[in-house]
């Protein structure tokens, strides 16, 4: 389908056309007024800001889930004989590119994130103790040790908030034998087998720990002041995927229906089951070019800088996750004068860099996380906002019709990550191309993409994201039919709408349809990883201005947060109840966390009239 970028009416004024289209211009003094008594409000209170409205009366779960309904085989809750160590004490003997770098990153503040927090309220309230499912991934230490019941994390303590932990990392042992694993991953492994007697799995945060604490590294144990081993599964995408490929255990593909249903409740999905997919990023890398498996993808190598651990040189070609979430370096490993090494630096770098600004706001107001530093974040948002940069290229061509002075616009969108563009969580992520139309007198004339002061976006063209949400069988059985269709209630949910995404350099079909990873709404050839959108300028145009926009969280996703998660929860370490609801919608107003992120812009200039007649090639949306 071929977009076209609408005419302005031609009387009217550049500045009555942005108020028009964009009418954030006029209130904007006001709107920077409000957000600095709200800060103050924050500082002053050390907390956020009460709500405006009544939160919501609890109400029971809609579906009468129990924790077998989301049991998941590995470790389990008191199955260590050493707890997981706090984060902070790596900083004793690591380097700062190792301890820095992660104390900043989402890794350790998945447990302190408000959207992160405000989304586990829905979830429980959807289904019943489901928070079981979220809360292993995002504070490992808290469910190992079984605080995370209730599954609101109203038990979590400020150790459990640092998030997903080195020492978690560094225990894990792969569900499946991996060529230079440590020496004890064998015997780990058919410990956690036996636990529940049911075979270990790839993902879902289904992960083997280590029971004593022995950490391991890529590197020999030499001159470690505690128990060490060498691993390489540290470098390896196995180990992202414990986290970053997940699956809703409690529904079931249903050959007879073709569709996901619901399992019996209270029962654990059987082993093996094809169940729900709520994020593929491990399996996109898996079936793509980027795999170690498929040689790699050389192209790319200089967006990334860095040792590549292919070839441990730095022009070789991406592989693994790591190469461009942890980019090596030589560095020495610890603070000792130990020599240098190829050491990873601990970035983990992605999507979320602008929330992490939300983290910082909430959680330096709250005396009792004594583990938490903002001043790691502000370097974490600058990386994010720089590995968004590179994620994709634009290419643009513009050429002149044979009318006299019309202009076609072509932009190709290159996918230059080993995944979707977007990946990760499917709820509330997207990407769009904004466009602006100039004439020769500098006035705007046409805009395509461009976002509102009111959260909405102008004359929106293509919008990249996956939507998931509930099939019409599935809301009855439910007996909420009127959740049935897309929406952002993701442990409900049990079909994919639309995943219009740009796949990665080399995907293939059968892959992608094994793990329910095909596009949806949208037409990809095999291996295609760009897109092209095509416009028709209006007459006159002579400057366009372009723009790659990416929020971590839509407006709608952000208004449903606030809305459904208006209730107050217990917090241990906050100290008092929380309306993470509430909380979501506050810090989006003081920071404006909703601004969209720009990930690649350029501007051109329109072709001067052709001497002789231009036929241009039929261009077809791809």
């Amino acid at each position: 389908m071929k977009n076209y970028v609408d005419s302005a009416d031609s009387a009217d004024s550049a500045d009555a056309v942005e108020s028009a289209q964009c009418p954030q211009r006029a209130p904007m003094a006001w709107r920077w007024l409000i957000a600095l008594l709200l800060l103050l409000a924050v500082a002053l209170a050390g907390r956020t800001a009460l709500a405006q409205e009544a939160p919501a009366a609890p109400q029971a779960p809609i579906l009468a889930t129990t924790p077998l309904d989301f049991q998941l085989p590995g470790t389990q809750p008191g199955g260590l004989s050493t707890p997981l160590i706090s984060s902070q004490s790596c900083g004793y003997c690591h380097v700062p590119e190792i301890v820095d770098d992660f104390a900043g990153s989402m890794m350790a503040n998945a447990a302190r994130d408000p959207l992160f927090r405000a989304a586990l309220q829905v979830a429980n309230q959807d289904a019943a103790g489901s928070g079981e499912l979220c809360l292993r991934c995002h504070t490992p230490n808290g469910w190992l040790e079984g605080r995370t019941t209730p599954t609101t994390g109203s038990d979590l303590t400020s150790e459990d908030l640092q998030g997903v932990s080195c020492s978690l990392c560094h225990r894990l042992v792969a569900p499946e034998a991996h060529p230079g694993e440590a020496p004890t991953d064998a015997a780990e492994r058919a410990h956690a087998a036996a636990t529940l007697g049911v075979p270990l799995m790839t993902g879902s945060s289904a992960y083997v720990v280590d029971r004593e604490d022995v950490r391991r590294g890529p590197f020999p144990p030499e001159n470690a002041t505690h128990s060490a081993a060498q691993s390489t599964l540290l470098r390896s995408a196995e180990l992202c995927a414990t986290c970053h490929d997940i699956d809703n255990p409690t529904l079931t593909w249903n050959t007879a229906t073709q569709a996901y249903a619901l399992n019996p409740l209270d029962t654990p999905a059987a082993a093996g089951a094809r169940l729900f997919p709520v994020e593929r990023t491990y399996s996109e890398w898996e079936q793509s070019a980027f795999n170690t498996e498929n040689g790699g993808v050389a192209a790319v190598s200089a967006l990334y800088p860095g040792i590549k651990r292919a070839t441990m040189t730095p022009d070789g070609p991406v592989t693994v996750c790591q190469d461009c979430h942890m980019p090596l370096i030589e560095s020495p490993l610890t603070i000792n004068g130990d020599p240098a090494r190829t050491v990873g630096r601990h970035q983990f770098a992605g999507g979320s860099a602008l929330w992490q600004k939300g983290i910082a706001a909430f959680w330096s107001q709250v005396p009792g996380d004594t583990f938490f530093d903002a001043t790691p974040i502000t370097n974490s948002v600058t990386l994010g906002e720089e590995m968004l940069a590179r994620a994709a290229t634009l290419e643009i061509t513009m050429t002149r019709a044979i009318t006299d002075d019309v202009a076609n616009l072509t932009v190709k969108i290159i996918n230059n990550t080993g995944h979707k563009l977007p990946t990760g969580y499917a709820e509330g992520r997207r990407m769009w191309l904004e466009v602006r139309v100039y004439d020769a007198s500098d006035t705007l004339m046409a805009v395509s993409g461009m976002p509102t002061a009111t959260g909405g976006i102008t004359n929106p063209g293509r919008i990249y994201e996956i939507k998931q949400g509930i099939t019409t069988a599935h809301a009855q059985a439910l007996g909420r039919s009127d959740l049935e269709g897309e929406g952002f209630h993701f442990i409900l949910n049990n079909k994919v709408f639309k995943d219009n995404r740009i796949p990665p350099r080399g995907w293939n079909t059968a892959g992608y349809a094994a793990r329910d990873m095909l596009p949806v709404g949208a037409t990809y050839a095999a291996g295609q990883y760009w897109n092209i959108e095509y416009f028709v300028l209006p007459a006159g145009a002579r400057r366009v201005d372009l723009r790659l926009l990416f929020q971590a969280a839509s407006d709608e996703y952000l208004d449903f947060l606030a809305a459904e998660a208006n209730i107050p929860v217990a917090d241990g370490v906050v100290g008092e109840p929380v309306n993470w609801g509430q909380t979501v919608a506050d810090l989006r107003a003081q920071l404006d966390l909703d601004e969209p992120v720009v990930m690649a812009s350029a501007t051109r200039l329109t072709p001067a009239a052709f001497k002789e007649k231009v036929y241009l090639p039929a261009v077809v949306q791809e």
